[in-house]
């Protein structure tokens, strides 16, 4: 691609992603390349966490859509943490950027790039979860050592949309959906050690999907090999 391609295709990126943040509440901070620094006030909103998750997963959302209309080749991570932060303008005395500080700043970059080593596509920090509701999905993965944290962060995979659909069992019926998308992220990663997860390849939307569609519950596997 030329030089022009790539800024176009970056700018449509970007726009996507931007839109996406502000269709669920948030508000962005900064702009790093390719890369987006967003927020969410707990003040104004007590389902922030959700909101962000949700609009962390629309962006992978949007990210597939431009691959299929651009036909290029796009990997979307997304990491999600909570805390205080603070809001000021960092520069020189010519130029100025107003952008948010404080430790769930770094977390976040620091989660997105953890993506890597899971073959995941959103993490979140415990904190994030604890301010969860049930509509959000999500499965443990693993206590991750970051860059510049002193003690190891516990991180959360985020499985699916806050208005996430319900899972039933293909045999008795019964609402499994917890019971599903902890088996789905077990059926990727096979319980591997974090060594060994970096190799691993996240299943495709359509597999997970499938996955789902087709779950048959603990109870009736059990009583199916009884």
């Amino acid at each position: 691609m030329s030089p022009r391609d790539v800024s176009g295709l970056l700018n449509d990126y970007l726009d996507r992603m931007t839109n996406k943040v502000l269709t669920h509440g948030g508000e962005i901070s900064d702009y790093q390349g390719a890369a987006l620094t967003a927020y969410w006030r707990a003040s104004a909103d007590a389902r922030h966490a959700a909101r962000a998750c949700a609009a962390a997963l629309g962006c992978h959302d949007e990210a597939q859509a431009l691959v299929q209309h651009a036909g290029v080749s796009l990997i979307t991570w997304a990491g999600v943490a909570s805390g205080k932060v603070s809001f000021g303008n960092l520069g020189s005395s010519t130029r100025l950027k107003y952008c948010a500080l404080g430790p769930p700043v770094s977390d976040a970059f620091r989660l997105a790039a953890a993506n890597g080593m899971f073959g995941t596509r959103t993490l979140a920090a415990e904190a994030t979860i604890r301010g969860l509701g049930e509509e959000v999905r999500y499965v443990f993965r693993d206590e991750v050592a970051l860059k510049g944290v002193a003690q190891p962060l516990r991180v959360y995979e985020i499985l699916a949309p806050v208005a996430g659909e319900k899972v039933f069992c293909q045999k008795c019926g019964q609402d499994v959906t917890d019971q599903a998308n902890g088996a789905l992220g077990d059926a990727q990663f096979g319980g591997y050690n974090v060594m060994s997860i970096q190799y691993a390849q996240p299943w495709s939307d359509e597999a997970k999907k499938q996955f789902l569609q087709t779950y048959v519950c603990k109870k009736c596997k059990e009583l199916r090999h009884s």
